[in-house]
């Protein structure tokens, strides 16, 4: 188990304090794949640096099962820290070794036999799909592949944590995803804790089970990724979650509020989860409620792993009388609904 115990940063510069972490504190259970998701600047990176022992806290505790980072140095240290793995954003491969050569670096640095460091190497590009690319240079990889070469290395001393920091933000959507599909596998397969670091609410929805929203160097939401996806709290996580559900029909949160403050009726937005989100509750409504007249503004359906959580805006022109009958039939199916606008005005 990994724990952050109000954890602090603080940097000097000359005679200005910069306050990089924030008395942050959350804890991820072993073998958890655990998102911390935030813009640039959010702290991520700071936060990262100090799980891996590269820096230590200003105040506050890092334990992993219950050792405190703090209190090792030395040769202890160092081993805690090979128990560390890390994939980074831009590969940070050695252009000058092979894709094998370069599985085997932290086991040479780590003082193994070449005929161990092999065989563990081999192991591991089978483990990512690259067996058939061990003698190729990166230059001849393509960028998934380069990222495939990081995650088999950072995997090389078996550790009991991995840090995947902004790993997919250079890659293309598709290989974005067969890099996540790969996180989880790994994940599932070797039982191995990830922390996966990113700006992007899609690769939380596909990966994790738990995540934390970072802003300003503080911890400002976090919770399982289902209900932070049906229930966000503050405005960035909305941005974030609303981002993830409009990107996928092109949507800008401006023009749909722009067509919502047209609306003639109430707006409303349905969320589905789990096996709600197959069900055709706008049809039941059309067909219970034919003195309502129904616009679907828009709509999408994110997976995660807890299950589908659908996303729905609906314009319900009619009585307010009706509108409410439907909200009260959408309860008794279990569909959360959300007003985002009404007009004002009684229809009977």
């Amino acid at each position: 188990m990994i724990e952050f115990k109000h954890v602090s940063k603080v940097y000097q510069k000359a005679n200005t304090k910069l306050v990089a972490n924030d008395d942050i504190s959350f804890t991820i259970p072993n073998g958890q794949i655990f998102g911390l998701i935030g813009f640039s600047g959010a702290g991520k990176s700071t936060l990262v640096r100090l799980l891996a022992g590269l820096e230590v806290p200003t105040s506050g505790e890092i334990l992993i099962d219950n050792v405190n980072l703090n209190e090792l140095k030395g040769k202890v240290l160092r081993e805690k820290r090979q128990k560390i793995g890390m994939i980074f954003q831009h590969f940070n491969l050695l252009w000058s070794r092979t894709v094998i050569e370069n599985v085997m670096l932290p086991l040479e640095i780590a003082g193994l036999a070449k005929e161990k460091r092999k065989q563990r190497a081999t192991e591991l590009l089978s483990l990512v799909g690259l067996a058939d690319k061990a003698t190729a240079y990166p230059a001849e990889l393509s960028g998934g592949q380069k990222q495939r070469v990081g995650i088999a290395r950072a995997l090389a001393n078996n550790p009991d944590i991995l840090i995947s920091d902004e790993a997919t933000s250079a890659l293309d959507p598709e290989t974005t995803n067969e890099i996540l599909d790969l996180l989880v596998d790994i994940n599932q397969r070797l039982q191995i804790t990830i922390l996966l670091i990113t700006h992007e609410m899609h690769a939380v929805a596909k990966t994790c089970q738990e995540v934390a929203v970072m802003q300003a160097g503080k911890i400002v939401e976090s919770g399982r990724v289902s209900q932070v996806f049906k229930h966000p709290q503050q405005a960035i996580t909305k941005q974030f979650v609303n981002e993830e559900f409009h990107d996928e029909f092109n949507v800008s949160n401006l023009d749909l509020d722009a067509r919502t403050e047209l609306a003639t009726g109430q707006v409303v937005r349905l969320t589905f989860h789990g096996t709600q989100a197959s069900l055709p509750i706008v049809s039941d409504v059309i067909r219970q409620f034919s003195e309502l007249t129904v616009n679907i503004f828009q709509g999408s359906i994110k997976q995660t792993r807890d299950g589908a959580i659908g996303m729905l805006d609906l314009e319900l022109i009619g009585s307010d009388n009706e509108v409410m009958k439907v909200l009260d039939y959408l309860a008794t199916k279990d569909v959360e609904s959300e007003v985002l606008k009404n007009d004002g005005r009684h229809r009977n």
